[in-house]
């Protein structure tokens, strides 16, 4: 279920394979596609250790023209969850991405997921 809610997510945004990061006080996504610059990938770890999450990409492999083909991140939300994901980014697989989310009671409030 969380995984379908993370892709349906995705979906409405229309953001597929594009990267984001969404902020707020209720929730963290995400989305992290073969287009990501260098740049983009330090921005998002500068704005997600403001609120206490740290992220390693530890493994980032690009063809000749700079995509990506396949990363691995590491995510500890600084609280129990934490985690990592590594894809191999494809069109049917365009984007690796985690999300947490810091509602009271909710049903799946951490989860990591390449595209299925």
């Amino acid at each position: 279920m969380k995984i379908f809610i993370l892709i349906l997510h995705f979906l409405v945004l229309n953001t597929v394979d594009k990267s984001f990061l969404k902020l707020t006080n209720d929730e963290v996504i995400l989305s992290i596609g073969k287009d990501a610059t260098d740049d983009q990938l330090s921005n998002f770890k500068k704005q997600l250790a403001d609120k206490k999450i740290t992220i390693h990409v530890d493994e980032l492999k690009r063809d000749a023209g700079e995509k990506i083909v396949f990363i691995k991140i590491s995510v500890n939300c600084g609280d129990e969850f934490s985690g990592s994901v590594g894809q191999k980014l494809t069109k049917d697989k365009p984007f690796v991405g985690f999300y947490r989310n810091y509602t009271i009671g909710a049903k799946s409030p951490f989860g990591m997921t390449p595209a299925p």
